[in-house]
């Protein structure tokens, strides 16, 4: 899945439509820019790449743009290097814009902004909770690091 968000942001930087096989030479990578991740993730959150100061980003949460930020960060060439804005060398996806960015749609769904709604599913009721712990301690008593791996688990 890594690969796929590399892909389609490299898709839309070049404006082709890249195989799922393909494969990226080392120079491709080391010349993208941190103002060409902005764009992109841009372009994913508001449906446009220039969005105006009233417009809320309706289709994605900060949590998933920091998930393609690790996803794209894994392949780049300098990935341990932090972006340098003089030289313009080092990681795009460590730059102070990217980051921005994510921590201006932080905001926003903070603020209730946001029109993409949060996906999380309710926190346990009593009565579940309840019948997890009496699983947890009905566990196999001769064998305690089962017990402890159900603990886990739930």
């Amino acid at each position: 899945m890594p690969y796929t968000i590399l892909i389609k942001f490299m898709g839309y930087r070049n404006r082709v439509k890249y195989p799922l096989d393909h494969s990226f030479d080392r120079d491709d990578l080391a010349s993208v820019t941190p103002k060409e991740i902005v764009q992109y993730f841009t372009f994913k959150a508001y449906g446009t790449a220039n969005p105006t100061q009233n417009m809320i980003p309706r289709a994605y949460r900060s949590g998933t743009f920091a998930i393609w930020k690790k996803a794209i960060s894994f392949y780049m060439p300098n990935k341990h290097m932090q972006w340098n804005e003089l030289s313009r060398q080092g990681n795009p996806t460590m730059s102070q814009a990217v980051n921005a960015f994510i921590k201006k749609i932080q905001k926003l769904e903070c603020r209730g902004l946001a029109n993409k709604e949060s996906t999380v599913t309710c926190p346990f009721v009593d009565e579940e909770f309840i019948f997890i712990i009496n699983a947890i301690e009905k566990g196999d008593q001769l064998v305690p690091y089962k017990r402890y791996f159900k603990s886990a688990y739930f």
